[in-house]
């Protein structure tokens, strides 16, 4: 199977976010009546959303960065519902910062604008202060490389 957006081999698999897309039958999943194509769209990308939160760990109490805002990123600032004490979210647009902003997250930081944003959060660093990061890929395509969903400590 092929996953539409995956960087994970070469040649790329284009995305599918577009109007209409032609896929093989195997990749095409029945929904309820009852649920609204807008919903069923948000199923693949809250999934994702959950496996990072999951992958990062215990939240509880931590600090939480988010890089990049888009849908992914926007769900995992819902984190805080997993316990997270503090959320910063970064993305290089105003649009996705400011969901960020309206789901949850504490600071919100334009890292295309400020690239140094981040600095103050890595003075006297150490063990006991870690930042747990669920990290996302923005909408940006020089960052569409990134690894989606990352565990970093």
């Amino acid at each position: 199977m092929r996953y539409y957006g995956s960087a994970m081999r070469t040649p790329h698999a284009q995305g599918a976010f577009r109007q209409e897309v032609v896929i093989d039958k195997s990749q095409a999943h029945a929904v309820a009546d009852t649920l609204s194509d807008a919903e069923a769209a948000m199923a693949e990308p809250l999934s994702v959303a959950l496996h990072a939160v999951r992958r990062a760990g215990p939240l509880f109490g931590k600090r939480v960065l988010v890089t990049g805002c888009g849908p992914i990123g926007a769900l995992i600032v819902a984190a805080r519902r997993a316990g997270a004490a503090h959320i910063v979210a970064t993305d290089v647009s105003a649009l996705p910062l400011e969901s960020a902003r309206l789901v949850g997250a504490d600071e919100t930081f334009n890292v295309m604008e400020s690239p140094n944003a981040l600095q103050p959060f890595a003075k006297n660093k150490d063990r006991s202060r870690r930042t747990k990061a669920a990290s996302t890929c923005c909408s940006r395509q020089a960052a569409t490389r990134q690894r989606c969903a990352r565990r970093s400590t």
